[in-house]
């Protein structure tokens, strides 16, 4: 979907987001009819060296191996081969799992954001994965906490000038009526990138005269354990520009990789 007209100048470019092989890709289609197809925000994170990835993949891969071999037993080099086969693909096999159950709670979250607070019975949830009644009944007590008012979900964004777009999960306005951008994680901590993805975000809101939101957080929601973290990206827009600084060296960095 795209963003409502509140306060809203108008855009010189419609946005879509259109299937593209086994992924999509963003593409902004200009008053005069050019089509200009934008990178993703994670595509250009995917620069940064994430510290964590390689010992994680090398985890999965010894698990996958210890599962398939056992010590009392003896095997033919072909039963190796397809043992190494296996484990290879071990790290991607996990991702896809993770993935099914964050995008299964993100959908559900959203549904209820949607219909006003109207969240799933008890007996609909016990029909989910334990992982996604995890992620979903942290995220229900949280907001249940806030005052926050919900202004647009999954909304498309982008920035023509640096050629990137990107979906915010949630836009809401507080109590005093600002802005707050929201992005939640079914991930197992916040990581650095994060903040940037976020910052580019609310960057691209500017470029498309909605305006810088005046605050944001990363609401973090564990799938299988009962953490629940609402981490902060800026409180001000001092704090944003600054943040947005580093977003653009990186846009650079990938430009020229």
């Amino acid at each position: 979907m795209s963003l409502p007209a509140y306060e809203c100048a108008p855009r010189p470019f419609k946005l879509e987001l259109r299937p593209h092989g086994k992924f999509s890709r963003y593409v902004a289609i200009h008053p005069d009819g050019r089509e200009q197809v934008l990178q993703r925000v994670t595509t250009i994170l995917s620069t940064l060296n994430k510290e964590a990835l390689i010992p994680w993949a090398v985890g999965q891969t010894l698990d996958a191996c210890r599962e398939k071999i056992l010590a009392e037993r003896a095997y033919t080099t072909d039963q190796l081969e397809q043992v190494w086969e296996w484990a290879k693909g071990a790290q991607y096999r996990t991702k896809t799992e993770a993935a099914a159950y964050g995008t299964r709670a993100h959908e559900i979250i959203e549904a209820a954001l949607h219909a006003a607070g109207e969240w799933p019975s008890e007996r609909e949830m016990a029909r989910e994965p334990l992982p996604v009644q995890n992620s979903v009944a942290l995220f229900q007590e949280w907001w249940g906490a806030q005052n926050l008012t919900v202004i647009d979900l999954e909304a498309y964004v982008a920035d023509v000038q640096m050629g990137y777009g990107g979906t915010i999960d949630c836009l809401a306005r507080d109590s005093e009526g600002r802005l707050v951008l929201l992005d939640w994680k079914t991930s197992k901590a916040v990581y650095p990138e994060y903040h940037l993805q976020v910052v580019a975000y609310g960057g691209a809101m500017a470029r498309m005269g909605l305006g810088m939101p005046e605050q944001a957080s990363i609401l973090r929601i564990g799938k299988e354990d009962a953490e629940f973290e609402s981490v902060p990206v800026w409180q001000s827009l001092d704090e944003a520009r600054g943040l947005y600084q580093a977003w653009k060296a990186l846009v650079q960095v990938s430009e020229w990789l």
